[in-house]
C-alpha cells in the first residue's frame, strides 16, 4: 500500500468522529461521533455512529471486504487473508440498488512466510463491476441488506462466469493479458523466505461473491460474505510460485463493512481534495486509517 500523500488532510477529515457532535434531529434517533481504532481487524466504528444518515442509500460508499481463505500446499494448511476496497456508487429506487463498483486496491497476507502483491493495476483491471439487484429492507438502524452477485474476473474471458471451467494453461484462447504487462492473466508479486529473490505467477482469477448485513450505524452496513473461489496459476519465473496448491474460500470468518463517504448526513468525507469526486488514490491513502488488518489464524482453517 502507498504511502499517504497527504495525512494531514486524512486526519482533519476524520478528526470530527473523535468528539462528542450536537445531535442533528433525525429519524433515526440520538447519534454520537466517537471512532477508535479496534485492534481485532476491522474498523474502529463500534464505539458510536458516524452521522445521522439520510433516508436513502444514494451516493458514494466504500466497502472493505476481509475474506478469509484456506490455502492447502505441501501438506500445510494456512489461513491467507484477502482485504479489497471498492469505491461504489449506490442509486435506491425503493428497495433495489444499483451499485457502480470500482475495486480500488486488494491487499494480502503473507501465505508460509511468502508475501504476493496484487498490484492496484491489476486490482483495477476488472471494471466496470455493475450490480444492479442488490436491495435494502429500508434505511435505518437494524434494516438489511443483500447485495446481487458480485462477479470478480481477472485474466480471463468467460462466457458464464458462475458455471465455465477455468483455463488450466496459457494457451487457452479464453486468457487474456488483463494489466497489459505482456503476459498472460495476471501478474502477481511474491517475495519472501530466506535466499529468495522474488518471483512472478502468472495467474487468472475468478469470484462470484455475496454480501449480507445489517444497518449497524445510519452510514455504516456490517455483514458476512458467500464466496465461490476459483484460481488457475498458468506460469511462473520461478517453481516456487507454481507449487501446487488449494485455495478455498472460509466464509464463516470472512466479514464486510460497508460505509458511506460523501459526506451526506454526517458522514465521512473521503474527497481529500475538494474536487467534488472521490477516486481510489483517496480510498488507498486513507485505507490504513479506517481499517486495522488481522493477523492470520491457522487454526481457523484446522492447522
Amino acid at each position: 500500500m502507498k504511502e499517504h500523500r497527504n495525512l494531514l488532510i486524512i486526519l482533519s477529515s476524520l478528526a470530527f468522529c473523535a468528539c462528542a457532535i450536537e445531535d442533528a434531529p433525525s429519524e433515526f434517533g440520538p447519534q454520537t461521533q466517537d471512532v477508535g481504532i479496534v485492534t481485532d481487524g476491522g474498523t474502529g466504528l463500534d464505539s458510536g455512529n458516524i452521522g445521522q444518515g439520510i433516508p436513502t442509500m444514494n451516493g458514494t460508499w466504500l466497502l472493505i471486504h476481509e475474506q478469509s481463505n484456506c490455502v492447502e500446499t505441501l501438506g500445510l494448511k494456512t489461513e491467507a487473508l484477502s482485504v479489497s476496497a471498492e469505491l461504489i456508487q449506490m442509486t435506491q429506487n425503493v428497495a433495489q440498488v444499483r451499485e457502480d463498483r470500482t475495486i480500488c486496491s486488494i491487499n494480502l497476507t503473507r501465505v508460509l512466510g511468502l508475501e504476493t502483491t496484487f498490484p492496484n493495476e491489476a486490482a483495477q483491471a476488472h471494471q466496470p463491476n455493475i450490480i444492479e439487484d442488490s436491495y435494502v429492507s429500508g434505511n435505518g438502524v437494524g434494516a438489511g441488506y443483500a447485495s446481487g452477485i458480485e462477479r470478480q474476473i481477472y485474466g480471463v474471458d468467460l462466457t458464464n462466469p458462475l458455471t465455465e471451467e477455468m483455463p488450466a494453461d496459457r494457451d487457452d484462447p479464453r486468457v487474456i493479458d488483463a494489466d497489459g504487462d505482456g503476459q498472460p492473466g495476471i501478474t502477481l508479486r511474491v517475495n519472501g523466505g530466506e535466499g529468495n529473490g522474488g518471483c512472478d505467477m502468472f495467474i487468472a482469477q475468478r469470484a462470484a461473491i455475496r454480501y449480507v448485513g445489517t444497518f449497524e450505524r445510519p452510514n455504516l452496513i456490517r455483514g458476512n460474505s458467500v464466496t465461490y473461489y476459483a484460481q488457475s496459476v498458468l506460469g511462473a519465473t520461478q517453481s516456487l510460485c507454481v507449487a501446487p496448491r488449494t485455495v478455498t474460500a472460509n466464509d464463516p470468518f470472512s466479514k464486510f463493512e460497508l460505509m458511506r463517504i460523501d459526506g451526506q448526513g454526517g458522514s465521512l468525507d473521503l474527497d481529500l481534495n475538494a474536487d467534488g469526486t472521490i477516486d481510489c488514490d483517496e480510498v488507498n491513502d486513507s485505507l490504513s486509517q479506517l481499517w486495522t488488518f488481522r493477523e492470520p489464524n491457522d487454526s481457523l482453517c484446522g492447522g
